[in-house]
């Protein structure tokens, strides 16, 4: 059984020397799984929702997935908990998120800490939120580091601790989570639990940045205005807001009216000014 399953992953993705066969590879786990080996009937049943090697089935992808779990195939759990909130039936998510979180699946550990943090599918506990965040971010899950990162900034279902969240969000950060490369640099720009400093926050603003982070473009362009970590650079600044503004950052539209006003970067332009400042306005009543 172990052979055919083995060989039927070889076909799927081209190993060992054999040409990539999907359909090769579902007829091998089709016979793997009705010997009942259930790591082929979660495979069996990722062919059947993708499909790999044969038609999309969501009712036979259920159906292999729910018996691949009941075996207590834990990839087999975590699948089929994600199918219960696409159904959106999440106390059935939740069951099943926390069984494969149980045996370890470290996705799954965060996932049912986003269920007890949000109260999906069970009753809002942030104790047992940052308990499973802190299981998966122990095992180096950069979004379950980054949101224990952001229990202990808050104090919520943990002690409030700076110390803490910055530690998890520069390992996290590190792994190129953008929301943790954001906070790291709030947290040097503030000097929450580490030392003030702008170049610090200035590098990992730009990280976040660079990856298209909203927030990350507005503070860095904060930076560029005021000279903080970085020479003072208007025109920089400037391109910075006008990326931010492009995102629905009002902030940045009332800082870009100012560059008008007082020929930032740009030649005085009260007309523009006008038209900045309205464009904030009307964006910054819109989301109230």
């Amino acid at each position: 059984m172990y052979g055919q399953a083995e060989l039927a992953l070889a076909y799927q993705f081209g190993q060992g020397g054999l040409k990539e066969d999907p359909k090769k590879a579902f007829e091998l786990y089709q016979l793997s799984a009705k010997q009942g080996l259930a790591s082929a009937q979660d495979l069996l049943a990722y062919c059947y929702k993708n499909g790999v090697g044969t038609k999309k089935d969501e009712k036979k992808a259920f159906e292999y997935y729910m018996h691949a779990a009941s075996s207590g195939e834990k990839v087999a759990q975590y699948s089929v908990a994600n199918l219960f909130v696409e159904y959106k039936n999440y106390e059935a998510a939740a069951e099943f998120f926390e069984k494969a979180a149980n045996q370890g699946h470290v996705l799954a550990q965060r996932s049912i800490g986003d269920c007890y943090y949000k109260g999906q599918g069970v009753r809002r506990n942030y104790t047992k939120a940052a308990e499973w965040y802190e299981k998966a971010a122990s095992q180096g899950d950069a979004g379950a580091q980054n949101s224990l990162a952001y229990c202990y900034f808050e104090g919520t279902g943990v002690a409030q601790s700076y110390l803490d969240a910055v530690k998890w969000y520069a390992k996290a950060a590190n792994q190129g989570d953008t929301d943790a490369q954001f906070y790291l640099g709030y947290m040097y720009s503030e000097g929450l639990g580490v030392s003030q400093d702008y170049a610090e926050s200035v590098k990992w603003y730009q990280k976040a940045a660079d990856a298209g982070e909203r927030d990350a473009i507005f503070c860095l362009a904060n930076k560029y205005y005021n000279g903080q970590g970085v020479a003072q650079d208007y025109n920089k600044a400037l391109e910075l807001y006008r990326k931010a503004a492009a995102k629905g950052e009002y902030t940045s539209m009332y800082v870009i009216a100012e560059c008008y006003t007082y020929g930032r970067g740009v030649p005085k332009d009260l007309e523009q000014a006008k038209y900045w400042k309205q464009k904030a306005m009307e964006l910054e009543n819109k989301n109230k």
